[in-house]
């Protein structure tokens, strides 16, 4: 898969209007950042320098000819990361806060807009076996670099190479460390170097958030786990993975296995995680994503309090507190967890769908615009900006989305679309037309946990087929809460007096709303 740097995204962003709604919420984003008040770059006049004892690691450099080899060099910048972040002498810049600068042929002045004293930079290349890791560490105030070294090994020497790189930048930083703070940055989470680069490899695929790739993340785990069974990262990873495949992104074309198999699998690799590591926040999230509503909330408080810049601990956090009826905390939630992480696709989407849901399409457009340029994952982020599109007016586009959906293989979804816009242009013979052939697609649905039956069902209600798009709620999962927000889209406006109607409307609102 072809890299998009920092630079393409922001473009692109802004090429469709994405980055308006970012830079107004997102005070971090602000392309102001780079200059000071009077117009001038940093270092700015009259202000005081960074704290000497502050760093931020850019993101590697992947060089190696095969873009397969691209989770070295991320796995390489969070790890490193990570390490320095033990150090309690060291202030360290979160690794999603600096994937926004990833791509920058200026270090100097990335450190300087950050406001730290030094900034680590490098590059990875694979060569067969062997692995090529360039870095050095950057002093800001004067462009001296006090620390560079080229590690030419064998690729099962990934994790060495992070630890003594980590020592050496907080070394050269704050001189002799002592032995705990050594401890510290030098602890191994196996010492099986082969497991360890299997969970590397996962963790990059459970990051593209797909059902393929999250196939993968789980076969990358399983392989870590059967090297290492004591391997707490593996074991979270993987349950993790299990749960999300068990969920939104549940597809029977490529999962063999059923939910109920996947959320077995889930729940038992959590509770295996927590035994073996009660301290990670990685198993505390992974238990919570099969757990009741009410453990979930005590989880993700626990998982967030020992990780607080874990963007995924965040949405979920979010999505919880949402659930329960907190939907200020919720927003607040998700606010940073695009913080942390400003590219973060499934959480932009989050959010659109958020203003979607309340009726404020032009600022869902915005944020589902965000979200697909930065790393679309799975039909229904072009489904959704579909939906906000056709209520902002934007049709022209509509059918490049539903093209997009259709190529994702949803081919349901991408007629419901098309008969909407239809529906919106006033075609009568078109929405006619589309709406049998709807009728006749969706009957072989299978509505269980399936979001493309809620979106057919609108089509054929908005089309005034409301006895089909009844059959096709009352199949849909009753008691999901994503259900009760979409029964509040405008298309069931005229099904609101059906006794039928509302029925599920009472079926599927959530507790707190009762």
């Amino acid at each position: 898969m072809k890299r998009q740097d920092g630079k393409t995204a922001r473009r692109q962003v802004r090429e469709i209007g994405g980055t308006l709604l970012l830079l107004a919420v997102l005070p971090s984003c602000r392309l102001a950042a780079w200059q000071c008040p009077n117009g001038s770059p940093p270092p700015c006049p009259g202000t005081a320098g960074p704290a000497r004892t502050t760093v931020a690691v850019l993101p590697f450099d992947n060089l190696s000819r095969d873009t397969s080899d691209a989770y070295l060099a991320r796995d390489l910048t969070e790890e490193i990361t990570n390490r320095l972040v033990k150090l309690e002498r060291l202030t360290v810049t979160s690794a999603t806060v600096m994937r926004r600068y990833r791509g920058s042929d200026n270090p100097r002045a990335v450190a300087q807009a950050l406001r730290v004293a030094y900034l680590v930079s490098g590059s990875v290349r694979r060569d067969r076996d062997r692995l090529r890791i360039a870095v050095e560490l950057l002093r800001a105030s004067d462009g001296v670099a006090p620390w560079t070294d080229v590690f030419d090994r064998r690729d099962t020497s990934l994790l060495d190479i992070q630890i003594q790189i980590a020592q050496s930048v907080a070394s050269a930083i704050t001189g002799r460390l002592l032995p705990q703070e050594r401890r510290q940055v030098t602890t191994r989470p196996t010492r099986n170097p082969q497991a360890y680069d299997h969970v590397a490899r996962g963790r990059y695929e459970l990051n593209r958030r797909t059902p393929r790739s999250l196939l993968r993340a789980v076969q990358e785990f399983e392989m870590a786990m059967r090297l290492d069974s004591t391997f707490g990262a593996a074991i979270a990873n993987a349950s993790w993975a299990y749960g999300l495949l068990s969920g939104t992104y549940y597809d029977s074309s490529v999962v063999r296995e059923s939910r109920s198999e996947l959320r077995a699998r889930a729940r038992s690799l959590a509770a295996r995680a927590l035994r073996t590591d009660s301290t990670s926040a990685e198993a505390w999230g992974a238990a919570a994503m099969i757990s009741g509503t009410q453990e979930q909330r005590v989880m993700l408080e626990r998982a967030v309090a020992l990780n607080p810049h874990d963007a995924d601990l965040l949405h979920i956090y979010s999505g919880v507190l949402g659930y329960v009826g907190d939907t200020a905390g919720a927003r607040v939630m998700m606010r940073r967890a695009v913080d942390e992480d400003p590219t973060r696709s499934v959480s932009l989407l989050s959010l659109g769908m958020q203003a979607f849901f309340e009726r404020r399409y032009a600022e869902a457009q915005r944020w589902l615009d965000s979200a697909i340029v930065f790393r679309p994952e799975a039909h229904f982020f072009y489904s959704d900006r579909a939906l906000a599109r056709l209520r902002t007016g934007d049709t022209a586009v509509v059918v490049t989305d539903a093209a997009e959906v259709r190529r994702l293989e949803h081919p349901v979804v991408a007629d419901a679309l098309l008969l909407m816009l239809a529906v919106l242009r006033g075609d009568s013979a078109a929405v006619r037309a589309g709406a049998a052939a709807l009728r006749g697609a969706a009957a072989s649905l299978n509505c269980n946990l399936n979001y493309d039956c809620i979106q057919a069902a609108m089509a054929l209600a908005g089309a005034g087929n409301g006895d089909a798009a009844l059959e096709l709620l009352e199949r849909a999962t009753p008691n999901a809460g994503w259900k009760w927000q979409f029964l509040g889209v405008a298309e069931f406006d005229g099904l609101r007096g059906e006794p039928r109607f509302q029925r599920m409307v009472a079926e599927s609102r959530p507790a707190w709303a009762r």
